[in-house]
């Protein structure tokens, strides 16, 4: 998927709402004008003040007149910046559109996702997009968190499971869920699946190598790329 640049015309957005859904998530809602375009499972690049542009993925439908990010609290300055000084009304720069983690909804052949901490917010907006279609895919999820409390998306998930039977949601607690989910799928099931993997590098680095050594076809996996998987050979 090529990437849509903003840099010659860079688009701004204002911060409509800041929600703490965790002691460490934090969901930036941000309007811009004229509406975000982008497909399901894609990143924006924002610049916020004073901070080098980092990569976010998109929580949102296509057409919405909103987007939200989920951002992780840590030690580096744009993540400081959003959980210490970030406010509504604030103006944020969109740079890019871009990402490989869309789907062809005209393919019916299974999908399996793996997602690590906020690695699951492309997926869940790829799964509620196709879920609000006609005839979806048969479509698994694993999430893995390191607590609980990471999983502040379950209760949706959950309740997708329960209304719709061509979903279902494995949520992981404390263990790798790479590892997880290749303990619980069939090597045939996975030759045939299309299979989405996000998260941290190396989580997404890992889970996609014991992918490959375990038959998966690598035609067949789908992960942004970063430099550390490049190291790997894997982007």
């Amino acid at each position: 998927m090529s990437k849509g640049r903003y840099d010659d015309r860079t688009l701004s957005a204002i911060v409509t709402g800041i929600a703490d859904v965790t002691a460490y998530i934090r969901v930036v809602t941000l309007r811009s004008v004229p509406a975000l375009s982008f497909l399901p499972g894609q990143y924006v690049r924002l610049g916020f003040e004073g901070c080098a542009p980092r990569l976010y993925s998109i929580a949102a439908m296509p057409g919405q007149d909103e987007f939200s990010v989920h951002v992780k609290k840590g030690a580096g300055a744009v993540s400081r910046h959003i959980f210490e000084h970030l406010q509504a009304g604030d103006i944020v720069d969109i740079l890019e559109v871009g990402g490989m983690s869309v789907v062809d909804t005209a393919n019916h052949t299974p999908l399996l996702m793996i997602a690590g901490g906020t690695g699951v917010v492309p997926h869940k907006t790829v799964i509620d997009f196709l879920l609000a279609g006609d005839n979806p895919p048969p479509i698994t999820l694993y999430w893995g968190t390191a607590d609980e409390q990471g999983q502040y998306l379950a209760a949706d998930l959950q309740d997708l499971a329960r209304r719709y039977p061509a979903f279902r949601f494995c949520p992981v607690i404390g263990t790798p869920v790479g590892t997880y989910a290749l303990d619980h799928e069939r090597t045939d099931d996975l030759k045939a699946a299309r299979i989405y993997v996000a998260g941290p590098p190396p989580m997404v680095a890992a889970t996609v190598t014991s992918l490959i050594e375990k038959g998966a076809d690598k035609t067949k996996i789908c992960f942004d790329h970063h430099p550390q998987l490049a190291s790997l050979g894997l982007s």
